[in-house]
């Protein structure tokens, strides 16, 4: 079992990390990722680890992958020439969710639950971390576009919304787990530090997105454990001009500016402000978003069953030429276009679903413990339904392959419990009875 929670721990470390063993194979689409699943899933076989009961959720992934499929089959009747392109994007999307399952199956004790969950935490610290150096490596007085920090994601700014589309789960994550567990101050302490340190390390990705999903789940947990400090949090995120370093200031204000009306409107430039006609200046990332879903919206309305999964980029260029070869910068709407409304249904169902687990496990008993899983699988849900409205994050690994890894850890912890509380329950008699008779295994 040793070497098995070694493997799980450092695979949930790789899934983060893995822009750093980049290894081309022969074969396209093989990589380390799944060169390790497979071997983890050997190992369980092999020692013949599997669960007594099915998976929770497994309606809900069971849809998604239903709805990838549809995807790819109409991506082939619009146009196969590009089947071997989407059928890696298939097994990609699928695999990082694959993760829930393996993880499900080989966790079957609480001592390599606490190991993997352990192993999460660390790796998002350590994420986090690597921004905050790149941050204060690249100097923080003013706010530049090409010094946005990334961490483990990417070499290049480009890569700095997914790395606060991580942080936004994670920090809110280790945050629950502070607040709730009420026993050992040094791993409360080392919890604290690690959300000091990732606010600080989204602070420096300069995402305005980021920013508001992490002010508004942050609410979320401190609503439900207390309304003083929920209050507190309210008055510091509204006097953010008072607190805020200039660079982040500057950031936030550039979404939107006031036009100057005595000053004629210049031509637009590749990362000017653009103006939207009524007076009001948005910066091109933020105006780029809407003429992208505009587009969208009439893509989804030509073809209602979908252009074809990973066939966005290359249709979006009929509606909006201007983008060309763009990202849909919302997971739903690309899947709506994809693989039809229903391909963005079955994303909200299994958002909606780990949600609902962890409320279920914050009320499987009164224990600290139950209560912290239960909101950090909460607010994991909240960081990833949030996160991808103003981005296509959803099948990125590197980002959400942790979030499939903690749900299968709360799915486990969930199961340890009922299994727990089990003997209990036989023991107590019924009501009215005088002599209770033993329950049958």
């Amino acid at each position: 079992m040793l070497i098995l929670r070694v493997l799980l721990g450092f695979l949930s470390f790789y899934v983060v990390y893995q822009n750093y063993f980049g290894v081309e194979f022969t074969v396209k689409g093989l990589n380390y990722f799944n060169l390790m699943f497979f071997g983890v899933l050997a190992i369980v076989i092999a020692k013949g680890i599997r669960s007594e009961e099915p998976a929770p959720l497994k309606g809900a992934f069971t849809f998604l992958f239903i709805m990838l499929g549809w995807g790819y089959v109409i991506g082939l009747m619009d146009d196969g020439s590009t089947w071997l392109e989407d059928l890696v994007e298939l097994k990609t999307s699928v695999f990082y969710l694959l993760l829930y399952h393996l993880y499900y199956r080989a966790v079957q004790d609480s001592k390599t639950l606490k190991v993997v969950l352990a192993a999460v935490l660390i790796t998002a610290f350590l994420a986090q971390l690597q921004a905050v150096r790149q941050g204060l490596d690249y100097g923080i007085g003013a706010y530049n576009e090409t010094r946005r920090a990334a961490g483990p994601f990417g070499k290049s700014f480009l890569r700095a919304n997914s790395a606060a589309a991580f942080y936004v789960i994670f920090v809110p994550v280790a945050a629950a787990f502070m607040l709730e567990l009420k026993r050992g101050w040094k791993i409360k302490a080392a919890l604290l530090f690690s959300v000091g340190i990732g606010i600080f390390g989204l602070f420096v990705t300069y995402s305005r997105q980021g920013y508001l999903i992490l002010g508004a789940i942050l609410l979320y947990l401190t609503f439900r454990k207390n309304l003083g400090l929920a209050l507190l949090l309210c008055l510091a995120l509204m006097s953010y001009r008072v607190w805020a370093p200039d660079a982040m200031i500057q950031r936030i204000e550039m979404t939107q500016q006031q036009e100057d009306p005595g000053r004629p409107t210049p031509t637009p430039k590749p990362g000017a402000a653009l103006d939207d006609g009524e007076g009001q200046k948005y910066d091109e990332s933020t105006e780029s978003r809407f003429l992208i879903w505009a587009g969208a919206m009439e893509m989804i309305s030509e073809h209602p069953l979908g252009v074809g999964l990973n066939h966005f980029k290359r249709n979006i260029g009929i509606y909006v030429p201007r983008y060309r070869g763009f990202d849909a910068h919302n997971n739903y709407i690309r899947m709506a276009a994809e693989a039809s409304i229903f391909g963005a249904l079955a994303m909200l169902v299994i958002i909606a679903k780990l949600f609902m687990l962890g409320w279920r496990i914050e009320r499987v008993d009164k224990s600290d413990s139950s209560r912290a899983m239960g909101l950090a699988l909460q607010v994991a849900a909240l960081g990833v339904l949030l996160s991808n409205v103003y981005g296509s994050r959803f099948f990125d690994g590197d980002v959400t392959g942790n979030v499939w890894v903690l749900a299968a850890l709360g799915a486990r912890y969930f199961a340890l419990r009922r299994k727990q509380a089990q003997p209990a329950q036989a023991e107590q008699p019924a009501v009215g009875a005088v002599h209770a008779m033993p329950v049958r295994a």
